[in-house]
This record gives C-alpha cells, structure tokens and sequence, in this order.
C-alpha cells in the first residue's frame, strides 16, 4: 500500500464509519476527481480541501450522484463548509505543501501518536518509537519510569502509546 493509498483509506475507513456508506456508493464520486483532478488519490492531497478545489469536490459529489447527506463538503450560507467525517479526516492529516507528511491514528486529538511513512515502515510511533515496542516493554512487566527512561521518551509518552494500543484492542475484544 503506498502513503497516498494509506491517507485515502484513513478518509474512506473514518466517512464510512460516521455515514455508514458503502464504497459502492462513493466509487463514482472518487473517480470523478480523479479525472478532473488528475491524480491517483485525490482525497489525499490537501487541494480539494480548500479555495478552488472545494468547488471541484462539491461539483463531483453533484455528478455523481452522492446524496447529500453522504458529502464530505456542503453549501451554508453562500459558503461551502467540511461535513463532520471530512473535518475530523482533517484533523488527523498533518499537511506539508498540500502533501499529507504524518497520520493521527489515534482518536484522541492531544495524543502524539503518529504514523510517518519513512519512520517504522509507517506503523504508529512516538518520538520514533514504535507505540507496540513501548507497550511489549510494559507488558513485560516493567515499570512504566523505566521505559520512558529506556527510550528517552516522558512518562506521558509512555502513557499515550499505551491508551494508543489499548484502543486498537478494544474493538476486537467487543
């Protein structure tokens, strides 16, 4: 999976879990921006999201066919404005000249959680520290002051790696 595919999922995987909408369903909108905009993944680029290319996003999602309650942006007061899956989506994209550079896997927006596609082969880490590794040293029994230590990390660090896991772990244990 290359970082584009990576950044595109993450929007899919969070509108579908918000709107439930089946892929089938966006799949004409998506590769409407693809055409027009040119590019493989679109949604993971920061373009569509603001000035010119919101008006290229709001018009696919028209021709498409998308209803309306499925957008990711919508008309208000002679403005458009993000619907709640395309502003949290948002949120957890860290953007480097219109380039998505880092992804907040976790859903807590104060968590230093982040996936870099250089660093770990892209897998959740803090301070380059792979969230699994601290959380295998903790689960070993070692006391929370000495993995930060070991690690060179803060014992808040430490802390959120752990919330970080515990919440991948949470849904499979439901």
């Amino acid at each position: 999976m290359t970082w584009a595919e990576f950044v595109e999922s993450g929007l899919l995987c969070q509108y579908r879990r918000e709107l439930h909408v089946s892929l089938h369903e966006i799949r004409a909108f998506i590769d409407r921006l693809r055409e027009e905009d040119g590019c493989e993944h679109p949604l993971a680029r920061h373009k569509p999201w603001v000035g010119e290319g919101s008006r290229l996003l709001l018009e696919a999602q028209k021709e498409s066919g998308l209803p309306g309650e499925l957008w990711l942006i919508a008309p208000a007061s002679n403005q458009l404005v993000l619907t709640d899956p395309a502003a949290s989506f948002l949120k957890r994209v860290e953007w480097q000249q219109g380039w998505p550079v880092a992804w907040k896997p976790h859903q807590d927006d104060a968590s230093p959680v982040r996936c870099f596609p250089e660093r770990r082969f892209g897998r959740p880490s803090i301070a380059g520290v792979s969230t699994e590794a601290i959380v295998e040293h903790l689960d070993g029994g070692e006391d929370e002051a000495d993995v930060a230590e070991q690690f060179g990390l803060e014992l808040a660090q430490v802390r959120w790696a752990q919330a970080y896991e515990l919440s991948c772990e949470t849904p499979l244990a439901a």
